[in-house]
């Protein structure tokens, strides 16, 4: 499902922001 894959992809991306 292109929901979940847009779910995991956010979830990746507030990660990396949270690292930075």
């Amino acid at each position: 499902m292109e929901t979940v894959r847009r779910i995991l992809i956010g979830g990746i991306l507030l990660l990396a922001l949270d690292a930075s």
